[in-house]
């Protein structure tokens, strides 16, 4: 916990000294040279391997980790609300993002903005649930995080319990999004780099492969 506190002591000092020139969302200078982080940027890195590139932390940052998962979660509630301002909060603002096919790399947060909602405005509504998840905070201004995720894109409103829909008005997609994070000078962490890895074909409910 000294260990710990006497981190947390470094960073506000590293605050109070910070150029009055950069902007306040920039993310804070490192302290202590190289920041040890799993090279998973640009990337992607095949999940087969993704294991490997990680090993146990002796002192986690539960505060950090909180953090980052609470701003995952973010990203969830505004794709799927379609309030894709809010993804500002989420990303810095030149932030790297590849989504895979069919959209691709996208760079910098407005870039971000403007892509995501034409395809998933296609939809009625969507649903995106987060799963299994390994953050890894290298230091105090960096981290890197891996997160299972299943996305159902539904074709149709929900009208009842009674009105179940068939397979085909569902495409569920299943994979993950690995994560480069910086700690902004506010104390927020954002995804400075992001890939979207599928861990299989998206499938219609009910398991068919899609074609």
């Amino acid at each position: 916990m000294r260990v710990a506190f006497t981190w947390r002591i470094a960073a506000l000092l590293a605050l109070s000294f910070a150029s009055a020139q950069d902007s306040e969302t920039a993310s804070i200078p490192s302290i202590g040279g190289g920041n040890g982080c799993p090279k998973i940027a640009p990337g992607p890195v095949s999940f087969n391997y993704l294991a490997g590139q990680f090993s146990p932390q002796a002192l986690p940052d539960p505060i950090a980790i909180e953090s980052i998962r609470q701003t995952l979660s973010l990203y969830a509630l505004a794709i799927d609300g379609r309030d894709f301002e809010v993804l500002r909060k989420v990303f810095t603002t030149n932030a790297r993002a590849n989504y895979s096919d069919p959209i691709g790399v996208l760079n910098g947060v407005q870039a971000i903005i403007d892509t995501l909602p034409p395809g998933l405005n296609t939809f009625v509504s969507t649903q995106h649930h987060l799963g299994t998840q390994y953050i890894h905070v290298c230091s105090l201004t960096s981290a890197v995080s891996v997160t299972y995720f299943q996305a159902s894109h539904f074709f149709t409103p929900y009208t009842g319990v009674g009105n179940p829909v068939d397979n085909s008005k569902v495409l569920i997609d299943r994979a993950q999004y690995q994560d480069t994070w910086a700690r902004q000078r506010d104390g927020t962490w954002k995804i400075t780099n992001r890939n979207l890895v599928r861990m299989g074909p998206t499938t219609l409910d009910g398991g068919i492969p899609t074609q």
